[in-house]
Parts: C-alpha cells; sequence; structure tokens
C-alpha cells in the first residue's frame, strides 16, 4: 500500500537572537533519526521530499540515509509558518499560548508574518502537487510542527492545537494513498 508519510523534523537546538527557520538539529536529534528510519522501513519510501530549513533538510538527509540512500529534494513550500520577525519566547507556557491563538484565528496575522490558513493553503498545494505526481512507492515530506499539525488537521478533523502540542521531534503521520485515510500517527518515538 502506498503511503504519504509527513515527518516532523528531529530535535533542534533553539537560539536567541537566531530565527526558528535557521536552527540545527541536536547531536541527540541526529541519533533518533536513526530511530525515525528503523520504524519508517516497511513502507517503502522512494522518495523524500523536505522543508530547506536546515533541521528539516538534516533530518531528511539522515533519513534518506537510514532508509537506503531515498533521493532528496527540497520544497520551500514545506517551511514552517514564516516567523522571522516572531519574538524567542523564554517561557514555554507563552509561546504555547501564541499559537494557540494563531490557531483559533488563523486568518488573522498573530504570529509572524504569515497567518496560519495562508500557510496551510501553501502547504496542502505542495502536498496535492506531489500526491498527484506518479510514484512507485511512497513518499515521505519533512516539516516543521506548526505546518503540520495545521495540514493534518485539515485532512483528519483533529483540532490543530492539540495535534501540534502532541508532535515531539521527531514525530510522523502515515496516511493512506491516494485515500489520504490516517493510517497511524506517532507522537513520539520515547
Amino acid at each position: 500500500m502506498l503511503s504519504l508519510i509527513l515527518v516532523r523534523h528531529s530535535i533542534s537546538q533553539p537560539q536567541a537572537g537566531v530565527s526558528a527557520h535557521d536552527w540545527q538539529l541536536t547531536a541527540e536529534g541526529r541519533e533518533k533519526v536513526a530511530t525515525l528510519s528503523d520504524k519508517l522501513g516497511g513502507l517503502r519510501v522512494r522518495k523524500i521530499v523536505s522543508s530547506d530549513e536546515p533541521k528539516a533538510l538534516d533530518t531528511a538527509r539522515l533519513l534518506a540515509y537510514g532508509l537506503g540512500d531515498v533521493p532528496v529534494q527540497t520544497d520551500v513550500n514545506l517551511r514552517e509558518t514564516h516567523r522571522k520577525t516572531a519574538p524567542f519566547y523564554t517561557d514555554l507556557a507563552d509561546f504555547k499560548r501564541a499559537v494557540q491563538a494563531a490557531m483559533q484565528h488563523p486568518n488573522q496575522l498573530l504570529f509572524g508574518e504569515e497567518t496560519f490558513a495562508a500557510a496551510q493553503a501553501r502547504f496542502s498545494q505542495a502536498a496535492a502537487t506531489l500526491i498527484s505526481e506518479s510514484i512507485d512507492g511512497s513518499v515521505a515530506m519533512v516539516s516543521h510542527g506548526t505546518i503540520l499539525a495545521l495540514h493534518i488537521a485539515s485532512l483528519t478533523g483533529f483540532d490543530a492545537f492539540s495535534v501540534w502540542n502532541l508532535l515531539d521531534m521527531p514525530a510522523y503521520a502515515v496516511f493512506d494513498l491516494p485515500s489520504l485515510k490516517l493510517r497511524e500517527i506517532c507522537f513520539s518515538l520515547r
């Protein structure tokens, strides 16, 4: 059975003064991708498409290696919600409140430079294009927590904030193709 696998990047290192778009994987994050590869090994992944942000692209490359040198390509439309101007939150509760407000009001510009509705539409169009391409196996899309939560919610009817709040680094969701019926969701590899 063919699958669309949505993958949240592995553990990244937050840095005050550096945009979240530029954060890198930690050593532990790189190690966790091996476990992720083991979990996804039976899904016949033939292609990986990744956000071009470093933490996602490094996750994709390590995953590709773990799955037997699967080809990797990038797509800027798989980037996280655009948030270069969003503040760095030292308090996790404040960060969660900001994301929740933006998810509850997706058409309002409340977090960064892009509404969450626009981000979700951008990502969904990229996913639809990828799915419409002729493939001979499953495809994995490596991206980011907020944008993935928005997309998973659009496909399943789940609450986006609840999904986001549960997604660990890394995490994944498997959807059957072409139906896009959710087969499995793994919020944490722990």
